[in-house]
């Protein structure tokens, strides 16, 4: 399981080494699942263009396997969608009172959650206490809010990457949870990580 923004990627690119490493996992035998906070659209894309197995899109909101030709989905029970009054209220909020944040680029391909950009485009990239205030606007409403190394994801319901990421596995990959948790290794860089690196005893 890997994150993808400045895991894989480094100034928004992926770099040509991890390419190879996906290729070489691939060839291996070994299962590989892109597991990211970036939206649904992004995830479709790299499910067809790289060499992976998966994709958890939106922290977890929505998840792509490929079943022959077919790409198939699995969305979490308590996802609801980002078209949300509470979600939409807080995101309004939180502009009106860091002027400096802006929508991430990307929000048109969500389907779940809200992407509001802290450190992708917005340069210099805001400040611990303005990612810290918009959080707290996004809590205040009763949704979710968690930073990743760019964006601060928002959206309303239970899931997260470590709960997706556990239900692909169970779903698709023959996973046993309680016996086999150390046979999968995460690797990631931001505080939407944390769930994982709390939970997997190879995670890095």
């Amino acid at each position: 399981l890997t994150d993808i923004d400045d895991t894989m990627t480094k100034d928004g690119k992926l770099v040509p080494e991890a390419y190879t490493a996906l290729c070489a996992l691939k060839a291996t035998g070994l299962t590989v699942i892109a597991v990211t906070g970036r939206s649904a659209g992004w995830g479709e894309v790299h499910l067809h263009e790289w060499p992976i197995d998966g994709v958890i899109t939106e922290n977890g909101a929505v998840s792509y396997y490929m079943e022959g030709d077919e790409r198939r989905e699995l969305v979490a029970p308590s996802a609801v969608p980002n078209t949300d009054s509470a979600l939409r209220r807080a995101a309004d909020e939180a502009f009106a009172c860091v002027p400096r944040a802006k929508p991430a680029r990307d929000n048109h391909f969500r389907r779940f959650d809200y992407a509001i950009d802290h450190a992708e485009y917005v340069k210099p990239p805001l400040s611990p206490a303005e990612v810290a205030e918009i959080v707290g606007i996004f809590e205040r409403e009763g949704c979710a809010a968690k930073p990743s190394s760019i964006h601060i994801n928002c959206w309303i319901g239970t899931f997260n990457k470590r709960e997706s990421s556990v239900a692909f596995l169970e779903t698709f990959c023959g996973y046993d949870d309680s016996r086999s948790r150390d046979a999968v290794l995460y690797v990631g860089d931001a505080l939407n990580d944390e769930v994982m690196f709390g939970y997997f005893p190879n995670a890095r």
